[in-house]
């Protein structure tokens, strides 16, 4: 074989090394713990990869989706009104994971779940404040979390998601509200204290009263024995 025929062969080898190599790296990957992978072929679900190194067919499988599967948190804010029509904002937070046996369904039933959450909560939040006046929403915000939680629980469960708690983080009435409230409050206030001096007052004149009274008896008393003791 010439030189240059040997040459040919060895580019050749180099490039099947090659072509074995990128075949291999592309067939390999790896999952992470906490973690999931959708592995589709040809457009269509194959299986879920747990962790650990998995093979795949480059070309014809791809990895869809890694789904995490550590709890997570999301805020969501609205604004509601009270049976009293009083405008109060509220902050839930809504701390949810992936069911482990649910993957398929987590993935493939909701293209959008956060924004699907924060729907169901705002609905279920809104009625819940509804129910009550301004003082017993404000009083009752455990119940108004518990009631959310339980609202989506039901409807998370079947598409995969665990609601683990939507606690309401923040509460606060419209700045109008807050306003008068803090007037009222002030006014009572000064009520109160109005009514705490003037009872000062009244007990001091009465003391005062008392002490003169004690003092006038005993003058009497005085000016009678005098006279007793002169007759005497």
């Amino acid at each position: 074989m010439t030189q240059q025929q040997l040459a040919l062969i060895a580019a050749v080898v180099v490039v099947l090394l090659l072509l074995a190599l990128l075949f291999l790296l592309g067939s390999l990957f790896r999952v992470e713990q906490q973690t999931r992978a959708i592995v589709e072929r040809n457009g269509r679900f194959y299986r879920i990869a747990a962790p650990g190194l998995h093979f795949k067919l480059p070309l014809i499988d791809r990895i869809a989706a890694r789904v995490n599967l550590m709890q997570q948190t999301m805020e969501v804010e609205l604004d509601a009104l009270t049976a009293d029509n009083v405008s109060i904002f509220l902050a839930l937070a809504v701390q949810y994971r992936i069911l482990p046996e649910k993957v398929y369904e987590a993935y493939y039933t909701m293209q959008e779940p956060e924004r699907q959450i924060a729907q169901h909560v705002e609905n279920v939040a809104r009625a819940e404040v509804r129910n009550g006046n301004l003082g017993n929403v404000i009083g009752q915000i455990n119940a108004i979390g518990l009631a959310v939680e339980q609202h989506l629980s039901v409807i998370m469960s079947d598409k995969g998601y665990e609601i683990v708690a939507t606690p309401v983080t923040k509460i606060r009435p419209d700045e109008e509200v807050r306003k008068s409230l803090n007037s009222i409050t002030a006014n009572r206030n000064l009520r109160e204290a109005a009514a705490e001096k003037a009872e000062a007052n009244r007990i001091t004149l009465v003391k005062t009263a008392e002490a003169e009274a004690q003092s006038k008896a005993l003058q009497g008393k005085g000016i009678a024995d005098q006279r007793t003791a002169i007759i005497n």
